[in-house]
């Protein structure tokens, strides 16, 4: 353990000695030091450094989605203006095997990488969440500020929003709006099964990150439709879309030496 310490202590010393070297600055505060490092490491692994933490906003101010979009939910929860893989609202984007983070051609137990009922990955140890972790397909795309939202997210999403069926520039889904008036618009996208894109503009189907414990071979999930919106659960190879939410993770702290 201590080789270890020395290991990680020698690297940052050196990454400190090259960010004196080339005067990286990364964090604008007129030094060159450790902290840059930190800085640095927090920027390649997608984490908000202090004061850079994600800005929620009550509707998407640009185009360049994803944003935040605050509802005033009890937790605090923000949610994404889009899915994994879109680039507006309405946007269905890419579909998921629960657990991957590639899109594929066939969406059935053959080519899923955790096998029949979860075999391998996380479902071998029957894992509560896979919420921050690289089968995250958000976290791991997105940066480490976002997650697929739980299941105890999702139901407080259905629980202290209202919600309309309506169409976003002609694409048809639900709108859920927070007590204080902002909302969010996920599109009816379907799902994937086997080859085949089944229920688009008729339903929507999205991932949470978190497993049912009964029966052992489903993933809890979000659906609606024209008249409906409820948590559900659906088949772990079956491709659905993934809505982030926003999940600040705690900055590096700076080491002393």
């Amino acid at each position: 353990m201590r080789k270890v310490f020395l290991t990680i202590g020698l690297f940052l010393a050196f990454m400190t000695a090259a960010a004196q070297t080339y005067n990286y600055d990364v964090n604008n505060d007129g030094l060159v030091s450790i902290i840059d490092v930190a800085y640095l490491v927090n920027k390649i692994l997608g984490v908000p450094n202090p004061g850079e933490e994600q800005q929620p906003f009550l509707t998407c101010p640009d185009d360049q989605h994803p944003h935040l979009i605050d509802l005033n939910l009890p937790s605090g929860t923000k949610w994404a203006c889009c899915n994994v893989g879109a680039e507006a609202p309405e946007g269905f984007g890419d579909y998921y095997a629960w657990g991957e983070r590639e899109e594929k051609v066939i969406y059935d137990e053959s080519t899923y990488i955790f096998g029949y009922g979860g075999s391998g990955g996380p479902n071998a140890d029957r894992e509560m969440s896979i919420g921050g972790t690289e089968f995250d397909v958000a976290y791991m795309e997105w940066g480490h500020s976002w997650r697929m939202p739980s299941s105890t997210q999702v139901e407080e999403l259905l629980a202290n929003c209202t919600s309309e069926w309506t169409t976003l520039n002609g694409v048809a889904g639900r709108r859920f709006y927070g007590d204080n008036g902002n909302s969010i618009f996920l599109p009816a996208a379907g799902m994937r099964i086997e080859d085949s894109l089944s229920y688009d503009g008729k339903s929507g189907f999205y991932w949470s990150s978190t497993l049912t414990l009964f029966p052992q071979d489903k993933i809890n999930s979000f659906s609606f439709d024209s008249e409906n919106y409820a948590p559900s659960s659906e088949l772990g190879h079956y491709g659905l879309t993934v809505r982030p939410v926003g999940g600040v993770l705690p900055t590096l702290s700076t080491p002393s030496f």
